[in-house]
């Protein structure tokens, strides 16, 4: 019996132990410590880089007015906080990325950010949860990359003056308000494989070269405003983008997985791609001009069923990119890229053929591929209307013509039956030009390079 109590004594006691040395491991836990840092005043280091290695996960290194030559490589869930984003700098001097961030939970906040060169001004690899704030970020090739990192917090930044933007790549549910996106060569923009990839919060707060990025998911009817800087539909359906002037971004305009769409009447210029279209059907796209686009006019990846007519494609690297030519695999996209006879097609700067029967048609298709063809390629680029309204409609009856019921004399009788015979005989003419263009002339696509097609890059 003694035995037996004595072990009960010897358990507590071991137990009551255990819980004081546990007690006394957290009471023993560091608190976070804020490190501080200066190149000419007095500062626990002089390179913020030093400070980094130092500090422990939670801890706060602040920065001292001043520019840092330093490429700095952050792997601890820290707080980088610059006094003031105009005079706390950092500077790569072209050599690497001036911070790279590879673990989550990291904020960034109050620097200049600059002269990444062929590098990124901030790289987010790998990592959730940082927030990037009140930064200005130029000279870099990509501000601000974000690729396979989620859930993270990008506000009030001024991201100018790099070779591209923010590039937002293979990463999920990442915020941004409030950025400030201009003067770089491209903007701005989001690509991925699957549709959680372009899940991403962004909304109309944040601008392109001061005009409103409009980044529309799961939206279902409705029209995108005129003061667009930027246009991305997202799993959405029976939306109308018209009347847009769309430039030096990463795409004029990305369709991801949205269909019933209307694209119209839209100046598409100097992007890295025209009109992107993954994972989209069913659209129309209308009376556009796509123009000194870098790489692509139309680039279409998983995207049947579409219908593209009167636009005007005028030297761009490559007309049309198609994802299936350089990606085996991958079902080919097959649409319509015409309006028939007469309407016509598109005009393809490109276009090479004759129009013998001067209807303004070429006598022979434009070829995109062995799915795809423009059977009448217009032969000048296409207008929206003597009348200048955007519409083909004839609007004479609100000028005040068309209403005159008078009589008219016997002359002006003849004179219309003799068009009505000269009519018919264009009429005739027209029934054997057609007949003529039903017959194409294979031409085999020029495919562009494989390190700009490659579908994964976007």
């Amino acid at each position: 019996m003694k035995s037996k109590i004595v072990s009960r004594v010897m358990l507590f006691l071991l137990i009551t132990n255990m819980s004081i040395l546990t007690f006394d491991v957290h009471k023993a836990k560091a608190e976070p410590k804020t490190w501080t840092v200066d190149d000419d005043e007095p500062a626990d280091f002089l390179k913020i880089q030093d400070a980094i290695d130092a500090a422990s996960p939670g801890d706060r290194i602040q920065v001292g007015s001043g520019t840092y030559y330093e490429k700095l490589l952050i792997n601890k869930a820290i707080s980088l906080v610059g006094e003031r984003s105009t005079t706390t700098i950092i500077d790569a001097m072209q050599k690497g990325n001036p911070i790279t961030v590879v673990v989550s939970k990291v904020t960034i906040q109050g620097f200049t950010i600059r002269n990444g060169s062929s590098y990124s001004g901030i790289f987010l690899y790998l990592n959730n949860n940082t927030s990037i704030t009140n930064n200005i970020i130029k000279g870099n090739l990509y501000g601000i990359e974000i690729y396979m990192a989620s859930n993270n917090y990008l506000a009030r930044n001024n991201v100018e003056n790099n070779q591209r933007g923010i590039w937002i790549f293979f990463s999920s549910n990442n915020t941004l308000r409030d950025n400030a996106i201009a003067q770089n060569t491209y903007n701005f923009g989001v690509w991925g494989l699957d549709l959680e990839y372009f899940l991403n919060d962004v909304d109309s707060s944040n601008t392109v070269d001061s005009k409103p990025v409009y980044y529309w998911i799961n939206r279902h009817g409705g029209s995108v405003p005129l003061d667009a800087g930027y246009v991305a539909l997202v799993n959405s359906t029976n939306l109308t983008v018209k009347n847009l002037t769309l430039n030096k971004n990463f795409y004029g305009i990305l369709l991801a997985y949205t269909n019933n769409t209307i694209i119209q009447n839209n100046e598409i210029t100097n992007n890295k791609d025209g009109i992107k279209l993954y994972e989209s059907s069913y659209n129309n796209l209308i009376g556009n001009t796509i123009e000194d686009n870098e790489r692509f006019g139309f680039w279409l990846g998983h995207s049947s069923n579409n219908k593209f007519y009167h636009n005007n494609l005028i030297n761009n690297t490559n007309q049309v990119y198609e994802a299936s030519w350089t990606a085996p695999g991958i079902p080919p996209s097959i649409s319509v890229w015409d309006d028939g006879y007469p309407s016509a097609g598109n005009y393809w700067s490109n276009y090479s053929g004759i129009d013998a029967d001067r209807d303004g048609i070429g006598d022979t298709p434009y070829t995109i591929d062995e799915n795809n063809q423009d059977r009448y390629p217009l032969i000048n680029p296409w207008s929206s209307g003597e009348n200048g309204n955007g519409s083909d409609e004839d609007d004479s009856s609100e000028n005040g013509e068309g209403d005159d019921e008078t009589t008219h004399p016997f002359w002006a009788q003849w004179w219309f039956f003799a068009v009505v015979a000269v009519g018919t005989v264009a009429l005739v003419g027209a029934v054997y030009f057609l007949q003529k263009k039903k017959t194409p002339t294979p031409t085999a696509p020029t495919l562009p390079s494989e390190d700009t097609a490659c579908i994964m890059h976007g």
